[in-house]
């Protein structure tokens, strides 16, 4: 049996930022192996995953960070942000910010054995350099944003810092695009809480009905925006979702019209493929954000039902 997107308007696309309009993770890591290759005798390759456990376990030991965790904030922010311009809510990271980013370049040059601090802290700098150069675009993502926001409200979800997630808006050509934003660190509240999808969305001035989430983190946009009433689509890059969802629908997305609806009557410009010459699928063993060969899942609650919001981003 193959499901299709009901007659149901969709007015609002809501957007994550991080790996979803812009490159994130492996900009970060690519980033932390310019720095480490700073460092004498030591091969960024094989170094990177050790170096970053070891910048962890200093951000997890810091006294706010389950404000961080609630807010999003991963612990490679922290070498460069210096969190300001946010709520009061992050008040204690940004007091611990310099001595985070010293003990944690720190723990990294005891790890590797490095006892030179003029080489551990020209890494550290190296790093905030890197970050600060400008996050690549994901391809497509301009054409994207510009014909799905002729004929809808558009919006952006963020967790983050708010100063370098309104640097990576502007580095991206993004300022001014969306017709609201909320980044975490500025509300004082993150993804995957609903109050942050619903509050943009009574700015958007869209029910949750009528909107639909985009992102990359199955936990913070699909459960969140689920848990808002919200239907979400998930950007999969090949992942499946990590377990089953029984009380979730999914519908397949379906061409209508060249150009069309990104998400809910075609296809894509970059972030999805189009399928506008696709066989019927069987969706029989299908689950909501699924590549099921080139087609991309919609998931929305069943009827009557939410699913649960929350979930633990591990990257953090």
């Amino acid at each position: 049996m193959v499901a299709t997107i009901p007659a149901v308007a969709t007015r609002a696309l809501v957007f994550d930022l991080d790996d979803t309009l812009i490159v994130e993770e492996s900009y970060a890591m690519a980033s932390l192996r310019e720095a480490l290759a700073l460092l004498p005798g030591v091969d960024p390759e094989t170094a990177e995953q050790p170096a970053l456990a070891a910048v962890r376990s200093v951000w997890r030991a810091g006294a706010d960070y389950s404000v961080a965790q609630g807010l999003g904030f991963a612990s490679w922010e922290g070498l460069w942000s210096d969190f300001t311009g946010n709520h009061p809510a992050a008040d204690g990271l940004v007091a611990w910010a310099p001595t985070y980013r010293v003990e944690a370049w720190r723990a990294v040059g005891r790890l590797l054995g490095i006892d030179d601090e003029d080489a551990v802290s020209a890494a550290a700098q190296r790093f905030e350099e890197a970050q600060r150069r400008g996050h690549p675009v994901i391809e497509g993502m301009h054409e994207t944003l510009a014909e799905v926001g002729a004929d809808h409200r558009l919006g952006l979800i963020t967790n983050g810092p708010s100063d370098i997630q309104r640097l990576k808006l502007a580095q991206a050509g993004l300022t001014g695009v969306f017709a609201a934003e909320v980044i975490s660190g500025e509300l004082g509240v993150g993804k995957p809480e609903p109050e942050v999808f619903l509050g943009l969305l009574e700015r958007l001035d869209v029910g949750p009905e009528a909107a639909t989430m985009v992102g990359d983190s199955w936990e913070r946009d699909v459960e969140g925006a689920l848990g808002a009433g919200m239907s979400a689509v998930w950007i999969a890059a090949g992942r499946t979702p990590p377990a089953a969802h029984e009380r979730l629908t999914y519908e397949r997305l379906k061409h209508d019209r060249a150009g069309a609806d990104l998400l809910v009557n075609a296809t894509s410009i970059g972030l999805f493929p189009d399928i506008a010459a696709m066989p019927p699928v069987d969706l029989s063993g299908a689950r909501p954000g699924m590549l099921v060969g080139d087609v991309v899942f919609k998931a929305q609650p069943a009827i009557g039902q939410q699913e649960p919001h929350g979930g633990v981003d591990h990257r953090l």
